[in-house]
């Protein structure tokens, strides 16, 4: 190989710009990070989507803010959820924060903590 090329390609290896750094998550965990921000996850113990929303988090983070809306046994949906503004008929799951947003269905933790505020830059 001739000189210059190697002189040309050690120049370029160095000219690539850094990885762009992506938000990494809280040093606190998650559960702890999300009840703190008021986020909070509403479900019900029929649900499928639910259960699969739960299990998508660490089981460190068993202490992940959830109301089950309907336990087992009962009809409707418990005050809990009432008063969250969470009444009969809402489409489970459901995300509330703080702010009032609101996220429907599975969604990936990521996307959950960056709605909550739980990512540091």
């Amino acid at each position: 190989m001739p000189l210059r090329l190697v002189i040309l390609l050690v120049l370029l290896s160095g000219c690539a710009p850094p990885p762009a750094s992506e938000p990494s998550p809280p040093s606190e965990s998650l559960g702890a990070c999300l009840a703190s921000a008021g986020a909070r996850l509403y479900g019900a113990s029929w649900c499928p989507q639910c259960h699969r929303q739960l299990q998508m988090f660490d089981p460190e983070s068993a202490d992940v803010p959830y109301t089950d809306c309907a336990p087992e046994g009962t009809v409707g949906f418990v005050s809990a959820c009432e008063q969250g503004g969470v009444p009969y008929g809402t489409t489970l799951p459901v995300w509330i924060f703080a702010d009032g947003t609101r996220l429907y269905g599975v969604r990936d933790p990521f996307e959950i903590a960056a709605t909550a505020g739980c990512l540091s830059p």
